[in-house]
């Protein structure tokens, strides 16, 4: 049960209750089953850091979010690019000649590098920020298939808890961040590899780094693995739908069109800013005076600002 509530609990109630609805659990509403399952499915951390709401941290990125069809990407801010920082000269002794040092242009960084930049600063945020604010989390569902008997109690269900909080939240302290912070309950922020990358580019603004990811597609990521979607994303588990949807049959997670976008501070190696972007479809089975299929598409966006 920890898995389930640690998923439950990186998404508001609102949303906790509109993912429950939005899939089988909405057939089981008239059997009273859905009430008791919600019961048990939120998680307090105990730290001593505390969650507060906030003004939104004002940034340069766009903050505008239009949630996306289950078959479309939602595009990274524009970034502009600009020539690379001016040379900064590097004291030498003075027998010897003296040498100049610069930070990599964002150009002639291979796939490996863009990489290992990416790890690298968002790894530092669970480890050394003061403060990350998440501007807002918005979510969609973008499409619900489920007995024609239970559709007008679907729509009324998502039309009345799924909606778009746009309400900043601040987690303050290194062990809030940590909690909550992408990928939400683990050590890690990113485990990223080349293999997952469909596309990676790394723009550069002069003082920052602009890094924009889409990964590959996949079915039925491993969850808290660190592998493939969940390197940078927070995925559901199937074991956990199987242990909370009475008469579980299947469930099949499908995740596409997954992107983010991170902004790094050039002189420090801190990620200021980023913004997450996921798609994924689920389809589950359960068997309980017959046999029952729901489908829901659906869109989550998240906008952070990390402060040191």
């Amino acid at each position: 049960m920890d898995t389930i509530k640690a998923f439950w609990d990186s998404f508001d109630d609102a949303v906790r209750k509109g993912l429950c609805i939005a899939l089988s659990i909405v057939m089981l509403f008239s059997t009273g089953y859905i009430t008791g399952a919600l019961t048990n499915m939120s998680r307090t951390v105990e730290a001593p850091e505390t969650t507060t709401q906030a003004p939104a941290v004002q940034v340069d990125a766009t903050t505008t979010t239009t949630a996306a069809p289950a078959t479309t990407t939602t595009a990274a801010p524009e970034t502009t690019t600009t020539a690379p920082a001016p040379e900064t000269t590097t004291a030498a002794p003075s027998d010897a000649p003296e040498t100049t040092t610069a930070a990599p242009s964002a150009g002639t960084m291979s796939t490996e590098e863009i990489i290992t930049l990416f790890n690298d600063s968002a790894n530092k945020i669970k480890t050394t920020a003061k403060r990350a604010t998440r501007n807002y989390q918005d979510m969609k569902i973008n499409s619900l298939e489920v007995p024609s008997a239970l559709q007008a109690l679907a729509d009324g269900a998502i039309e009345k808890f799924v909606k778009p909080n746009m309400t900043p939240e601040v987690y303050e302290g290194t062990e809030a961040v940590k909690e909550k912070y992408p990928v939400s309950g683990t050590d890690f922020a990113s485990k990223l590899k080349a293999e997952y990358v469909d596309t990676i580019t790394c723009t550069d603004n002069g003082t920052e780094y602009v890094i924009d990811i889409k990964l590959k597609d996949q079915l039925n990521p491993v969850y808290r693995s660190g592998e493939g979607v969940g390197s940078i994303f927070w995925t559901m588990n199937i074991d956990d739908i199987a242990n909370n949807a009475p008469g579980f049959q299947s469930a099949e997670l499908s995740y596409y069109n997954c992107t983010a976008t991170a902004k790094i501070d050039k002189a420090t190696g801190n990620m200021t800013y980023s913004k997450f972007n996921y798609n994924f479809d689920m389809d589950i089975t359960i068997k309980m005076l017959g046999t029952l299929n729901a489908k829901a598409a659906l869109t989550v966006i998240e906008e952070y600002v990390i402060e040191y």
